[in-house]
């Protein structure tokens, strides 16, 4: 009877498998392939309980011999059982297979899928629909001292949703457990893994219960956990509540600059991708609009040869999307890309002392600190990591107004600029930097000052003790604050400690972090409630946009 029946057993309390085979319902197939259908059993009165009743479970199967159909579960059907066990059966190298394709199988318990011989394969396979299995999933396990074997759940769609993930579940006999997540979803409460288990993503979605990402790298690097089977890169998140493990499909284009929706792009932004594995040509897609995008009726270059493409002119605060076709010319495919996006920065940098370093360019070189000629008792260093504002790096600026250096009793360091517009033809309105001090700074006066050549202007902190608050401050300034200053023609910009203009006393001394110096647009420092076309005033304009609103929503 061992050799003859041995296939897929939905049981409630298995204690010795022997014993119970006789008593077990095993699926024949004699009508047709629906689970349900009573008359494909060899005992047509003791097919799988429903609903409550399926705790009590009973024995019943799938054999894995030649010429017994697989059992198949379809869209709108729902198959119900205490626990599940798929087993090959010993003589033959048979298959015992179940087709899952739209509908529900639901247990009490858990899943077993395992084999009682070398060759003997027992599969799941998963395209639509649910499966639960509170207890455990087993995949992988020989029984009645055989070896060999393979427990397998092919997945193309669907979700599995079960208590313990064990792949296999255990070495003795020397199983072999795969699980083919090539889309769908599978959720587990915990995950094991033993040599002859293996796991291979592709488009669906590994996810397990809490922060495992340290217990499953072992996996990963043992390449018992692959991605594509090898040719693609996993990636592994915790997002607060699950551990999901992805795979980057290698044909398609990944990595790209700008990343996907971040904020901050420059203007004239170059866009780059690391290409997919098998492409030797691009297709660029791009635009303001997301669906011409994902229809793909913008392209704006057709399989060009670099993976990259710019510098492009692009417009201030505005949000793109793109999306890079990979093509293949000499054995001809393409692979759709994903759709990012990125946003421009409506600002322009000035100094964000991101280009610096302390080999070639040092920071010294384009700000002159006090130490050139003892101007001012002023001394400058690149500040890499803590304290940044953004970026990696920020200017570490020492003041020493106490002479002790040699130098009149104010410190300043300046920028040359070579005459710039920092307006760009008024669409520029002012100057924003940020800072950082600290509470044991002795109290300095801070200014900035901006020149065109002819004319400076001064413009003073509003708190005389700034140089003491130590968390970022954001300063900002109105062009049109420098008096009589040409924005048009910007030669220098200083940023200075002290009294700039007469410096006749000893003074204190510090240290205050510079970052992110910026030009700026029209911006808003307050909300107003009535400033109906966000231009930061109210006036006749916003009336006109009210009252046209009004008589769109009023006219009949």
């Amino acid at each position: 009877m061992r050799n003859k029946l041995i296939g897929l057993i939905c049981l409630g309390v298995l204690l010795n498998f022997a014993a119970n085979v006789s008593a077990a319902v095993w699926w024949y197939g004699t009508v047709d392939d629906n689970w349900n259908n009573p008359n494909n059993y060899n005992l047509p009165g003791e097919i799988p309980p429903t609903g409550p009743d399926m705790d009590t479970g009973i024995n019943w199967g799938i054999s894995g011999r030649g010429g017994v159909p697989a059992m198949k579960l379809d869209t709108g059907e729902t198959g119900y059982c205490a626990s599940y066990w798929s087993y090959a059966e010993l003589s033959g190298t048979y298959e015992a297979v179940v087709y899952i394709r739209g509908g529900d199988l639901i247990s009490a318990n858990g899943f077993t899928a395992g084999s009682i011989g070398t060759g003997h394969d027992s599969t799941v396979y998963l395209s639509s629909g649910s499966v639960s299995f509170p207890a455990q999933t087993r995949i992988g396990r020989v029984i009645f001292g055989g070896s060999g074997g393979t427990g397998k759940i092919h997945m193309t769609g669907g979700t599995w949703s079960t208590g313990s993930l064990q792949i296999p579940y255990e070495t003795s006999g020397s199983p072999n457990g795969i699980l083919n997540l090539y889309d769908g979803t599978m959720t587990a409460s915990s995950l094991t893994m033993l040599s002859g288990g293996y796991i291979d993503i592709e488009q669906g979605t590994l996810k397990i219960s809490g922060d495992v990402r340290d217990d499953i790298a072992p996996y990963i690097t043992s390449h018992w956990i692959e991605a594509y089977g090898g040719a693609g890169e996993l990636q592994v998140d915790y997002d607060g509540g699950y551990t999901t493990v992805t795979a980057v499909n290698p044909a398609i284009a990944s990595e790209p600059y700008p990343s996907d929706d971040s904020a901050g792009a420059p203007v004239d932004v170059t866009l780059t991708w690391l290409p997919g594995i098998w492409a030797n040509k691009h297709t660029v897609y791009f635009g303001t609009s997301e669906s011409d995008v994902n229809e793909g009726s913008t392209p704006i270059s057709v399989e060009k040869d670099a993976n990259s493409h710019g510098p492009l002119a692009l417009n201030r605060g505005q949000k793109y999307y793109w999306r890079i076709d990979e093509v293949n010319t000499t054995e001809p495919n393409t692979w759709q890309g994903n759709i990012w996006n990125f946003t421009v920065r409506e600002f322009a940098i000035v100094d964000d002392m991101e280009s610096y370093n302390d080999d070639f360019n040092l920071i010294i070189f384009t700000w002159m600190d006090g130490t050139v000629g003892n101007t001012s008792g002023s001394i400058i260093y690149l500040q890499e990591g803590s304290p940044v504002h953004g970026g990696n790096k920020s200017m570490k600026y020492i003041y020493k107004n106490d002479g002790s250096t040699g130098a009149p009793y104010f410190s300043e360091i300046r920028r040359n600029f070579g005459g710039q517009d920092w307006t760009e033809g008024g669409k520029f309105k002012g100057l924003v930097l940020f800072f950082k001090g600290d509470t044991g700074n002795d109290p300095e006066q801070m200014y900035v000052a901006l020149s065109d050549g002819t004319t400076t202007g001064v413009i003073l902190h509003p708190d005389e003790n700034a140089a003491q608050l130590d968390d970022w401050q954001q300063w900002s300034i109105g062009f049109d604050e420098f008096a009589g200053v040409n924005r048009e023609h910007i030669q220098t910009m200083y940023i200075g400690f002290g009294d700039r203009d007469s410096h006749p006393d000893p003074g204190g001394t510090g240290t205050v972090y510079f970052d992110d110096i910026r030009r700026y647009p029209p911006i808003c420092l307050y909300e107003l409630e009535f400033d109906f076309n966000d231009d930061c005033v109210v006036d006749f304009k916003d009336f006109a946009s009210f009252a046209g609103g009004w008589v769109d929503e009023k006219w009949p």
